[in-house]
């Protein structure tokens, strides 16, 4: 597996890249997965423990971490790329195995070197579709509720939510760190590319 380490305001996110090959076909394709954990000074985040400290020297704990990703391109040998046009909903606090990968199946076997894509929802999928009460992100999963924002015209859905308590003066409380569209600006994060180990599918 190949690992990428991806600093972001909320702690460190590991985007790991596994490509598997199928059977001989005339074109051949594979599974192409991409797995999402996060670390602190790398070592997986641990939930509800005052295991860490902010620079102002309060210790804290990490209660809630979720967050939507998209827009994914990844980049051949020769520096082309193939768009994936999808998004991904990470809920890392929550014992939900389906939500730590995202799985790309009959994707091309090739080398591949490089990844770039949004944190957070591009303009497709974060927009309500006027005069209905539909969205261009289908909100028919229960996860996605919890991100639900529906008093913004921009968009719908926050692009995460980082949530915790730390101690100050010997008084627990309570932080929150919501990030989403507001006042006409998206707001969304983009990676740029991100090089790593070429990974090959060879036929075989």
């Amino acid at each position: 597996m190949k690992r990428l380490n991806i600093l972001l305001i909320f702690g460190l996110i590991v985007i790991g890249i596994s490509i598997s090959s199928c059977n001989k076909t005339k074109k051949q394709t594979a599974v192409l997965k991409i797995l999402f954990e996060q670390e602190v000074k790398d070592k997986p985040f641990e939930f509800n423990k005052f295991l860490y400290k902010a620079k102002a020297g309060y210790p804290y704990e990490i209660m809630t971490l979720r967050y939507f990703t998209s827009d994914f391109d990844i980049y051949t040998a020769d520096n082309h790329k193939i768009h994936l046009d999808t998004f991904h909903y990470r809920e890392a606090d929550k014992a939900h195995e389906y939500t730590k990968a995202l799985l790309i199946d009959n994707f091309p076997a090739g080398t591949y070197e490089g990844l770039s894509f949004i944190h957070g929802l591009n303009e497709k999928w974060n927009k309500p579709i006027k005069g209905t009460e539909a969205h261009s992100l289908p909100n028919t999963v229960d996860e996605y509720l919890d991100m639900y924002w529906p008093w913004q015209d921009d968009g719908q859905y926050h692009y995460m939510k980082y949530e915790g308590a730390y101690v100050k003066d010997g008084d627990t409380l309570s932080f929150k760190l919501h990030t989403g569209p507001t006042d006409g600006n998206q707001n969304y994060i983009k990676i740029e590319k991100i090089p790593f180990d070429k990974s090959t599918v060879n036929e075989g």
